[in-house]
């Protein structure tokens, strides 16, 4: 079929399912009038999908081209390069498919709120609309290999199940690969309640750009084993209202000099945390300093016992240390404690032993804190296991 000569008039009413995959044309713009079309599979020439990407070999398809295809239910565009405006009649579309495409008005999607079915693999745009949330039915969301990714949220979405599809299901995402967003700064999910999954079993989550995770009202999501460990750049942590099965109930777990950029610390409303840090064989250093802490918030963990792994020992100096609430965490043992000789606030999973019984000072946190910066001086002070032990046995 010469693709060249296609016209409207070319009687394609009659079709249900085209596939024009691979065409060698620089642009598609023709209107075609298929009002029986349930399934459509148009692409471009398939081309390098990092490196050697070249954005003007992709197939233009023309915003008017689909109008009239409003019984369309699957969709599959490949290595194309077009306006989402263009999607915005097809309101009976359930499954869409945008591989190695790039794309503009990312907005448009919220027009179909029919979707149930949504992958963005590999194809280039720079963040997701809030509009999303409007995609009621939306079960399924794939976004790997979305390389100029900056902003991640996806809100409200009450069918929402799994993002990055395993191979379980329709194979979305390949076993074994890396799933990359190397430019993604900020990632958040917000009322999910029936979000399972983020990323699939078998596949490794790569996101060295991360500076800011939340998750708010995610009651049902399950974190793999060692994601959150690969975010070890992070600012901003922020996980409320979501009682996450984590790995031995350890939010992190250390790694050599991780999380010196963290400003923000929240952990609410979790009923499996049992530690914030937990231990890693791998590290020796046993006292950490964040030196760009800012607020330190953890309320409503009824099994957390520490803010870090037994006999390791957290510094946050003040400032910019300037707010820390420990609230109905009622099983926690961590000691805070402030250094007045080094304007610093300290956490010790295992408080050092005081010589003098007497002294009122050293008596443990209470479970239920709260101080701003002004209110440091009032934690029991911190007397360094050096001095304990030279007080307790003094030289003759």
């Amino acid at each position: 079929m010469d693709l060249t000569q296609l016209t409207r008039e070319k009687g394609w009413k009659q079709y249900t399912a085209i596939s024009l995959m691979e065409i060698k044309l620089k642009e598609f713009s023709v209107r075609l009038e298929c009002p029986k079309l349930k399934i459509l599979l148009l692409g471009g020439e398939e081309q390098s999908l990092y490196y050697h990407y070249d954005k003007s070999k992709l197939l233009k398809v023309s915003d008017e081209c689909l109008e009239e295809m409003k019984a369309l239910e699957v969709a599959s565009l490949r290595f194309a390069d077009l306006s989402l405006k263009s999607l915005q009649f097809l309101t009976n579309l359930k499954t869409l498919e945008l591989f190695g495409c790039n794309l503009r008005d990312i907005s448009f999607l919220a027009k179909l709120n029919k979707l149930e079915i949504l992958s963005f693999r590999y194809s280039r745009f720079d963040q997701l609309p809030i509009e999303l949330s409007e995609l009621k039915e939306l079960r399924v969301l794939d976004l790997p290999g979305l390389i100029q990714l900056k902003n991640l949220e996806i809100e409200d979405a009450a069918e929402l199940k799994q993002v990055f599809h395993g191979k379980e299901e329709n194979e979305i995402a390949e076993e074994g690969k890396d799933i990359k967003l190397p430019n993604l700064k900020k990632l958040k999910l917000y009322k999910l309640e029936k979000l399972t999954r983020f990323f699939p079993e078998n596949n490794h989550a790569t996101l060295p750009a991360l500076e800011e995770f939340w998750v708010i009202e995610c009651p049902n999501l399950t974190i793999k084993e060692g994601v959150l460990d690969e975010f070890q750049n992070l600012q901003v942590i922020r996980m409320i209202n979501c009682s996450s099965q984590l790995c031995d109930g350890v939010l992190f777990r250390l790694r050599s000099r991780g999380f010196q950029q963290l400003k923000y610390l929240q952990v609410t409303d979790n009923s499996e945390l049992e530690e914030i840090f937990g231990d890693n064989d791998v590290i020796d250093e046993k006292e950490i300093q964040l030196p760009r802490l800012q607020y330190i918030i953890l309320e409503d963990l009824p099994r957390l016992t520490n803010f870090c792994h037994v006999d390791y020992h957290f510094i946050f100096p003040a400032p910019p240390l300037d707010y820390l609430t420990v609230g109905r965490c009622p099983k926690i043992s961590t000691r805070f404690s402030w250094d007045e000789e080094n304007k610093s606030v300290h956490a010790e999973a295992k408080a050092p032993k005081i010589g003098n019984a007497e002294d009122e000072s050293h008596e443990e946190t209470s479970t239920d804190l709260i101080c701003g910066r002004a209110g440091f001086k009032n934690l029991p002070q911190y007397i360094e296991v050096e001095k304990v032990y030279s007080n307790s046995h003094p030289t003759e």
